[in-house]
Order: C-alpha cells, then structure tokens, then sequence
C-alpha cells in the first residue's frame, strides 16, 4: 500500500498509522484519522470514530483505508468514507479481509470497489495471506 500512497500528493490516511509514521520521517505530507490517541504523536494525526464520522479540512487526492476488521462493520466503513468523500470522486483503497470480500465490496457498491487480486503483506506478518486489496481506482 506505501507504494501506492506516494504515487499521491495529499492521501488521506484513515486507520493507517503505520504507514502515517513512515511519511511524517519523510516529511510528506499526508492526514491521518485514527481512534487511537497514542499516534497523536504524529504531525498530521486527527481524532476520527469510523462510527461517527465526519468530513475533514483536508483537501486529499486519494483515500486509504485499512479497517479494524473485529468491531466495525463494511457498512459503517462505507458510510465514514461516504461523509469524507462527500460528492468528490477520489481514488479509494480499502485492504481488507479476503474472506469477507463479498460483504465489503457489496457494502461500497456506491464507489465501485473492486478486488485488485493483490494481497498486502504487514511488517508483524499479522493475518498473513489474507487481506486484499481493493480500489475503485483506474491507473
């Protein structure tokens, strides 16, 4: 997914902090929106609830997304990325539960996402295999 973030100029990071870290080293400019006040040590960190969401001050290129799979539901997903988005028409990218594909990618059938066939692969190695990668971008 890093690759695909630096392709952009202003992404939006949303539960992305590992990849938030990697850009704020850098100096790259980026906003990231997280539950988790531990990454408020990060420059550009901005409180967000998936759950209560809410359109950012941000004028981002394109979205990530990179879901707490256990307790927040594809539709609540689709819905946060709704009042981010608002009516603009960015690139979106969602890694997410390959066993679970069918729910997220009927659950954003609004934005046109589809399954990339590319499995993301994370530094602990968690979940191994098994998430994929989905986009309703066109290179």
């Amino acid at each position: 997914m890093m690759r695909l973030v630096r392709r952009f100029k202003k992404p939006l990071l949303v539960c992305v902090p590992s990849i938030a870290a990697k850009l704020d080293a850098s100096g790259e400019d980026y906003l990231l929106l997280d539950l988790d006040e531990r990454f408020a040590t990060l420059k550009s960190f901005e409180a967000f609830d998936l759950r209560q969401p809410k359109s950012v001050d941000y004028a981002f290129d394109a979205l990530f997304l990179d879901p707490p799979f256990a307790n927040v539901t594809p539709e609540e997903f689709a819905t946060a990325v709704a009042a981010l988005c608002g009516s603009r028409k960015v690139p979106i990218f969602v890694g997410y539960n390959l066993q679970r594909a069918d729910e997220l990618v009927e659950a954003f059938g609004a934005f046109d996402l589809r399954d990339t066939g590319d499995v993301l692969s994370y530094a602990t190695g968690v979940m191994e295999g098994r998430i994929g990668l989905f986009t309703n971008w066109e290179p």
